[in-house]
């Protein structure tokens, strides 16, 4: 059951890949809507597994979360590739990396502990809830690259 659950989550990954591949040339504030795009859909598809009542439910929230979040890797590293000077380039990953590190060694067992206080659906749907916060990050920068394009 697991190697068929993997199995659809891998083939919707290259699918969805691949037709983001095909469109690689995204322009910067095309790029950053595009993350800001799959931020929202891998929140919503982690709040739709935790309010999943059925298996069925689960697994379609799943295949649809876990290449959403395979797609969100490389576009993020294309725009801080494409953001950061060849200077700062390294650093920029490395505090991203961190900041990532960071995020799941302090979430990771604060939500465990509301999970086993309230019930896993709680703790998956404050994960959903959490990922928004990178929302604001991304408006951010859609406003910088709009008064940049004005300018």
């Amino acid at each position: 059951t697991e190697a068929i659950i993997r199995a659809g989550a891998l083939l919707a990954s290259v699918g969805l890949l691949e037709a983001f591949q095909r469109r690689a040339r995204l322009s910067l504030r095309a790029l950053i809507g595009a993350l800001l795009a799959l931020q929202l859909a891998v929140s919503a598809a982690v709040l739709a597994f935790a309010a999943a009542s059925g298996f069925g439910g689960a697994l379609a929230a799943f295949w649809v979360m876990a290449p959403l979040r395979r797609l969100g890797e490389p576009l993020f590293q294309a725009w801080l590739n494409r953001w950061a000077s060849a200077r700062s380039r390294a650093t920029l990953f490395s505090l991203a990396g961190q900041a990532d590190a960071l995020g799941q060694i302090l979430g990771g067992p604060l939500l465990g502990w509301l999970a086993s206080r309230a019930s896993v659906a709680a703790g998956l749907a404050a994960a959903g809830l959490v990922l928004l916060g990178t929302v604001p990050f991304y408006l951010a920068a859609l406003r910088a690259r709009r008064g940049a394009a004005r300018s």
